[in-house]
């Protein structure tokens, strides 16, 4: 363990990061008051700015992580996403993911990575094997459910503001998109891609209304899966959206005016928005049409 000397002027003691002890015998106060007195502001600066908990600790030696957080004015959920202290709204930052400096958009780099995967393939066994081995564990299908259920019921009302579809769409401008990989669903007859398609589908199946998911339709621009179909009703569910979703959505609505597009989550076109925590009304705009 790191040994160093007791910050207090004219002490001098040798201790290890864990100094409770010491600075309660020998200088009659807890370790992280005698911190918030002497680095309070420097430290909140540096945190502001957009240093980690770990990046302060480290820089002052003998503070620990835990102690940082104690001093400094832990961020909200929104605020991380929101807030102006966001690291991933300062500009070199965000260079480094949209700019020219991120070394995946150099061409030699992206050529070297296709060299290296070409004939490449990974069995689904081995795709398993690595996920345990990251996980530390399978997840049951019991454990599964219990974290959806969790998910459906947390509060995502902030993830509707403007403030953070534009934090967000800013951190992820340049970068290619992913998705996310389908999983099994027992009440459901196909798999599904996140948490709120699962809810939706559930919905629809509780009130015994048939379906079609991720029917292909052939736009103009390649082709297009929404996620569930209703006779001429199509229902988009968005946690959040990029420009390829937008134009996607904009040329479905241009080029299938027969359709009604229903969009649940953030919105973008569409023909109606449903925000999501008004999400049961779907099941009367279905009725309707």
């Amino acid at each position: 363990m790191t040994k160093f000397q007791c910050p207090v002027e004219g002490c001098g003691k040798v201790l290890s990061k864990l100094q409770v002890m010491h600075f309660r015998a020998s200088h009659d106060c807890d370790p992280v008051e005698w911190v918030e007195q002497q680095y309070s502001s420097e430290i909140q600066d540096k945190y502001t700015y957009g240093w980690g908990c770990y990046a302060i600790a480290e820089e002052y030696e003998w503070l620990s992580s835990d102690m940082v957080d104690e001093i400094v004015d832990t961020r909200t959920h929104r605020e991380s996403v929101t807030g102006e202290n966001n690291p991933m709204k300062r500009h070199e930052v965000a260079d480094q993911f949209a700019g020219e400096t991120n070394p995946a958009k150099r061409q030699a780099v992206r050529e070297k990575i296709r060299q290296a995967n070409t004939g490449r393939t990974m069995s689904e066994e081995a795709k398993r094997k690595i996920s345990i081995k990251n996980t530390g564990n399978e997840i049951s299908k019991d454990h599964r459910k219990a974290i959806s259920e969790s998910s459906s019921n947390m509060d995502r009302s902030y993830m509707q503001t403007d403030m953070y579809s534009q934090a967000l769409s800013e951190s992820l401008k340049g970068r290619e998109p992913t998705y996310p990989s389908p999983y099994e669903v027992d009440e459901l007859s196909h798999k599904v891609r996140s948490s709120w398609e699962e809810e939706i589908g559930r919905l629809l199946v509780q009130q015994g209304i048939q379906y079609d998911y991720e029917l292909e339709f052939e736009l103009s621009i390649g082709s297009y899966y929404p996620d569930f179909v209703v006779e001429t009703c199509i229902i988009e569910v968005k946690g959040w959206s990029n420009e390829r979703s937008i134009r996607k959505a904009e040329r479905f609505t241009s080029e299938f005016p027969s359709y009604t597009y229903i969009v649940v989550g953030e919105k973008i076109p569409c023909d109606i928005h449903i925000p999501w925590d008004r999400r049961d009304e779907l099941l009367e705009l279905i009725d309707d049409e």
